[in-house]
């Protein structure tokens, strides 16, 4: 195999480091072979096999005539072995008929044990698969006309695992009414790639239609690795260690006191709350971000309130004390005990621009009809 670009040797230590970690995020088919056994004929059809499975399976090759190879040839066996995620150290022997039913035959046995480690989406598990977790994983959502996850995407679910948390739609058709997720990310074709945002509750990136996905998986990372350790102007935390606290009689008094310019509360069930409160640390962190770039906004104060042992505070702000299934944001001006309910989509960047309009006097406000009061 010298000089093969899709089969690569393998000394025993590379075998060993990179097939046979515990860690190791491809799928991989070895060679064990000797000269004088394997013609050139077989190393041809192998390299087929390759070929076309560039993208969701490695091919190596270690050649057992060497004598720092042939106590690993003796463990292993001899010819095409499979090794996939979680496998066994011997791997799995394929098995192939005759040479020129092996490129084929490689394929299927590849395919049929490559990784699905991607979660399915539906209308009934959206919200609960979705919940930010706290310490998230980057979240990518692939929404596919097919009825079954490609190939590709299995692949990458392997090769991206521990890094990256994958998420599928299947049978996604925009042009029907009843795909609510279509709806709710505005897809417009499929095949199509989003990164979630890290509330999971719009999109931060689209993949362009064409583009590899393994290597624009890899440049997300690489953003969103330089955006945690490169620091914006004047303030290197820009953007990070925001709190949401629960409102409580003491910080209401403090933070939502006459002299501050807005609160901005959530309310939602105990079991809705660390969704809430991740989605409200998204909109706190853009404008940390837009202050530290000198485009200064009046100061906010973010924070929740458990909607099912307090509704007279909800009560305070007109709000029904029943059917707290759902998140509701109130934007409250202290100073004018006015307030207005955000009507919209559960996305930081709607959140944000909300938050915005009601600081700039673009959006009606109404009176309380009692002034808010926790227990």
């Amino acid at each position: 195999y010298a000089g093969s670009g899709v089969v690569r040797e393998l000394s025993v230590r590379e075998f060993q480091a990179e097939v046979l970690s515990p860690a190791a995020p491809l799928v991989w088919v070895v060679h064990f072979y000797s000269a004088a056994g394997v013609g050139q004929d077989v190393t041809t059809q192998v390299e087929k096999a390759a070929s076309s499975l560039l993208g969701l399976a490695a091919f190596g090759a270690v050649l057992c005539d060497l004598p720092a190879s042939q106590k690993l040839c003796t463990e292993q066996g001899s010819g095409l072995r499979l090794y996939t995620i979680g496998s066994s150290k011997a791997g799995e022997k394929l098995q192939v008929s005759d040479t020129l039913s092996l490129p084929r035959a490689v394929r299927q046995q590849v395919e049929a044990r490559l990784p699905s480690l991607s979660t399915r989406l539906t209308k009934e598990n959206q919200n609960t698969k979705l919940v930010p977790q706290s310490a998230p994983l980057p979240r990518v959502l692939l929404f596919s006309a097919k009825p079954a996850v490609p190939l590709t995407w299995r692949a990458a679910s392997g090769r991206f695992r521990g890094r990256v948390s994958f998420f599928h739609v299947l049978g996604a058709d925009p042009r029907q009414d009843n795909c609510s997720l279509c709806e709710r990310f505005s897809i417009q074709r499929v095949p199509s790639v989003l990164k979630l945002s890290p509330s999971g509750g719009s999109t931060a990136a689209v993949m362009p239609e064409g583009s590899n996905l393994t290597r624009w998986l890899e440049q997300q990372m690489e953003t969103e690795k330089e955006g945690r350790k490169a620091p914006t102007s004047g303030d290197p935390a820009a953007g990070a260690g925001v709190q949401v606290p629960e409102l409580t009689r003491a910080s209401l008094m403090f933070a939502c006191g006459e002299s501050a310019p807005l609160c901005v509360i959530g309310l939602a069930t105990r079991a809705k709350a660390p969704q809430l409160i991740a989605l409200l640390q998204e909109v706190a962190s853009k404008a940390k971000l837009r202050n530290s770039k000198k485009v200064m906004t009046p100061n906010v104060f973010y924070s929740w309130v458990d909607s099912t042992t307090q509704k007279a505070f909800a009560a305070g702000f007109a709000l029904p004390s029943v059917k707290f299934h759902q998140m509701v944001i109130v934007a409250y001006k202290p100073r004018r005990k006015r307030f207005v309910v955000y009507i919209g989509s559960s996305d930081a960047n709607s959140i944000e621009e909300f938050v915005l309009e009601v600081l700039s006097g673009d959006v009606t406000l109404t009176p309380v009809s009692s002034m808010p009061a926790l227990k």
